[in-house]
């Protein structure tokens, strides 16, 4: 399953309950389903939650890092939303 940090929100979605590839091929934000305005809402297919309640920064890039399909675009993310 691969997961990516929402954009908007800072949720944690699946590229597949999403339009995470087609907003990806047009270099628009990766935005989670509640946050892209062509879905806008949450499928429930899991629990809606915010990256920090799955880790630190450091770990979510470390899962990416992996290579395994999680938080694939964490080192992008962090690096845009510098606090």
């Amino acid at each position: 399953m691969s997961t990516f940090i929402c954009e908007g929100c800072g949720a944690v979605e699946n590229t597949a309950t999403s339009n995470y590839w087609v907003r990806q091929m047009y270099n628009e934000s990766l935005l989670c389903s509640k946050c892209d305005p062509k879905i806008g809402k949450w499928h429930n297919m899991f629990e809606k939650k915010h990256w920090s309640e799955y880790g630190t920064e450091q770990e979510m890039k470390e899962m990416e890092k992996a290579g395994k399909g999680n938080i694939i675009n964490a080192t992008k993310y962090f690096e845009s939303h510098r606090r």
